[in-house]
């Protein structure tokens, strides 16, 4: 603070020499007669409305034009079929529990799961793998083993070919089987077997024209071009060397063995056969 000064030779402050005046000064709580009101309103008593309106019903008329403009379904340049959107929400944003139609379930999108997302697990989880390491069940050997026997002795017309199908009743993927014919002593061969034809590989015996004897050998499908012919496994399958084992081989679900009848006239088979698959 400092000591002040004056343009007044009695030292008492100056109206002109003060600084930082207001131009205006708020007035006081006070009243003035209707008299001397000088404006639009045409007395004292009619001050405190406008028009003839309360405050309060100026209020309430705008809230009601505000109610009637929000019911309005159709304004503001929405298009035809398209509505303005209410909401339940004061601060006016969708609300969840507002929306209509809203689907029970969503489509995910496309995703992947690790292994350890997968649960249940294990036994009783009720997943099946279609593979394992790349290979379907039918691709692994069955833990069973199956077997039989039968014998056969159609008849097989010149030049024609029967075949029989054992069921096995389960999948299977080798197998053994030895065909004997019961009228010959010295007849007998062990057929091993599987899925392809082509594999099938035999041992017994060949007949000898030179000796006029049988003897012991093996050979395969591929080779010979069938399981038995009128040398090789002779006579295994009827009387006559004339009538041959074509395939035996697994074929689906089935065990299938294929005679052939190389004659130009009828012959009947003769053969007994025990089979095991695995």
């Amino acid at each position: 603070y400092y000591i002040a000064k004056t343009s007044r030779s009695d030292q008492l402050p100056a109206w002109n020499d003060i600084q930082g005046k207001p131009s205006t000064y708020p007035a006081s709580p006070h009243s003035h007669p209707g008299s001397e009101i000088t404006s639009a309103v045409a007395n004292a008593t009619n001050a405190d409305k406008v028009d003839n309106y309360h405050i309060e019903d100026i209020q309430n008329d705008a809230q009601t034009r505000v109610n009637n403009h929000a019911s309005s379904k159709q304004t503001h340049g929405i298009s035809s079929g398209y509505y303005i959107a209410k909401t339940s929400r004061s601060d006016q944003l969708p609300a969840w529990n507002d929306i209509q139609g809203k689907p029970s379930t969503f489509t995910p999108s496309s995703h992947t799961h690790t292994p350890g997302q997968i649960s249940p697990q294990g036994a009783g989880s009720g997943l099946d793998a279609d593979t394992v390491d790349g290979k379907h069940a039918s691709d692994f050997m069955n833990g069973t083993k199956a077997y039989g026997n039968v014998t056969y002795t159609d008849s097989i017309a010149a030049g024609q070919t029967l075949t029989k199908n054992i069921a096995l009743g389960g999948n299977y993927k080798h197998g053994i089987a030895v065909l004997i014919n019961p009228n010959l002593s010295q007849s007998g061969i062990i057929v091993f077997f599987g899925k392809d034809n082509l594999k099938t590989l035999v041992a017994g015996y060949c007949y000898s024209s030179t000796t006029g004897r049988p003897w012991g050998t093996a050979w395969s499908r591929r080779f010979v071009g069938s399981v038995t012919s009128d040398y090789y496994g002779y006579r295994v399958a009827s009387n006559t060397k004339e009538v041959i084992v074509q395939e035996i081989y697994i074929s689906g679900n089935n065990l299938r063995i294929d005679f052939k009848n190389l004659d130009t006239t009828a012959h009947s088979l003769n053969v007994t056969i025990d089979w095991e698959v695995w």
